[in-house]
């Protein structure tokens, strides 16, 4: 155990430390909080809070401070914090939904994944600084959720199931499969793709040579 709070996320960088978030309220408002811990030292950092929508990489982390519609680079201890570029003041976005971070490249350009809401519309799109937001599907009545990336193709749920594969070299989009209703948190590992369902505890997964849906309670 790491920490006497609920965890909700953690990852292992190169043996050396965890970052993990949790829940707290402040102010009658609950919002995530992130901290690092040291395997050498067995040290906490300060924890760093008012920030959402967090992707690591390296030391660095990508993420998007409570109060402002931008995406936000910080160092791990939460100093050193500039915004990438606001979204609502360059591309009048609503709501920003969820953020996956994609890659950093070799000149250090960050490429993400980012769900909006743009003109009452919900869409999926790409940014980086050098091509700025791309729109690559639209939710159309439905809702798009869950992101995830596999290193080659970008995946979304749209509304309660639909299964979508996006690529992004040409931004083509091809339906996968329907999952299970209310179907979300996806993650793809070595082809397998895993989920959870809404509102319950439960863990499945899709057999990539099958495409049957396995239960793993």
């Amino acid at each position: 155990m790491i920490s006497e709070k609920e965890n909700t996320y953690a990852s292992l960088k190169s043996g050396d430390w965890v970052n993990f978030m949790y829940s707290e309220e402040s102010y009658g408002t609950m919002s995530l909080v992130l901290q690092r811990y040291s395997i050498d030292n067995e040290t906490f950092s300060q924890p760093t809070g008012g920030v959402e929508h967090f992707n690591m990489n390296g030391t660095k982390v990508y993420c998007k401070r409570v109060s402002l519609l931008a995406l936000t680079l910080m160092n791990y201890s939460g100093n050193g914090k500039y915004n990438i570029v606001y979204l609502d003041d360059t591309y009048d976005v609503e709501i920003m939904h969820e953020t996956l971070l994609l890659d950093v490249d070799n000149d250090y350009v960050a490429n993400f994944a980012l769900l909006l809401t743009i003109d009452n519309n919900i869409g999926l799109y790409t940014y980086n600084s050098v091509d700025g937001l791309v729109k690559i599907l639209d939710a159309g009545d439905e809702n798009l959720h869950s992101l995830n990336f596999d290193g080659t193709n970008l995946y979304v749920i749209n509304g309660s199931s639909a299964l979508y594969k996006i690529n992004l070299e040409t931004s083509q989009s091809e339906l996968v499969m329907n999952l299970s209703d209310h179907a979300t948190d996806i993650q793809i590992i070595n082809n397998w793709v895993y989920f959870g369902t809404y509102g319950e505890i439960t863990l499945s997964r899709v057999n990539p040579v099958t495409n049957e849906i396995e239960d793993l309670n």
